[in-house]
């Protein structure tokens, strides 16, 4: 049902993507989930649902305020014995723009009730290493133009996406190429780009609570926190080389 991509390959498909990845691994986490999927068309347009609902997660859930100057913490929230909500809708439509090429265009939403509602949540959960990115924030949105063979350029696909994380306003733009260069062996070439203040997409440490994380990182022990002290990353740009025998 979605298409499966490395982590950060595609914007659209990633969160589905990597739900499909976790979902294989929740007998040994000890998870329990049920899980409905759904697919369509209606007329030109492909709908599609992914709904999962999952009891135990294997991490603790933090809510509340974060306020260094009150010294308020967020609280822990035993979540072992409630049924949590995981949800993916896409369309997709494809369509000729030449007699001889077509492009695809789509978009999805992502429902994460493991996920938080604001940025200081996530930071918290990532600074206690009870969380971990892609799954931080409750709501995403994303877009997608996949263009294979466009024209005269016919060993090309290009693909633009953009995923953003609705809870901490971040977003990830993505312009990414794959290059047909002979029988068996593909070169991928990719740009992203991440707008926002400070979050998922675009994570650096706040200053406010820059000293916090730099205490902990100072204990042995605490790898977690002191990478989260590395430079925020703004553009990458990324070539892989895929041999098939």
């Amino acid at each position: 049902f979605f298409k499966q991509k490395t982590a950060y390959e595609i914007g659209v498909r990633l969160v589905g993507s990597e739900m499909c990845i976790r979902d294989s691994m929740q007998a040994k986490l000890g998870k329990q989930r049920i899980g409905i999927d759904l697919s369509s068309a209606l007329g030109p347009i492909d709908i599609g649902f992914e709904n999962a609902f999952i009891k135990r997660p294997n991490r603790t859930y933090y809510e509340g305020k974060l306020d260094l100057e009150t010294r308020e913490l967020p609280q822990e929230k035993n979540l072992q014995s409630l049924w949590r909500y995981q949800g993916v809708a896409n369309l997709g439509y494809s369509f000729n723009y030449t007699d001889s090429d077509s492009m695809t265009i789509g978009a999805e939403y992502f429902y994460n009730q493991l996920g938080y509602k604001s940025r200081e949540l996530e930071f918290y959960a990532l600074y206690q290493q009870e969380a971990e990115f892609l799954y931080l924030g409750e709501q995403y949105l994303a877009a997608y133009l996949r263009l294979p063979n466009p024209f005269s350029f016919n060993n090309v696909t290009w693909l633009f996406t953009a995923l953003r994380n609705q809870s901490d306003e971040t977003t990830l733009l993505r312009i990414s190429n794959s290059w047909s260069i002979i029988q068996g062996l593909n070169a991928d070439l990719f740009y992203s780009h991440c707008l926002g203040e400070y979050g998922e997409f675009c994570f650096s440490v706040p200053e406010e609570y820059r000293s916090l994380v730099e205490v902990a990182a100072a204990v042995p022990g605490q790898e977690g926190a002191a990478r989260l002290l590395q430079p925020q990353t703004i553009s990458t740009f990324g070539v892989r080389l895929v041999a098939e025998f």
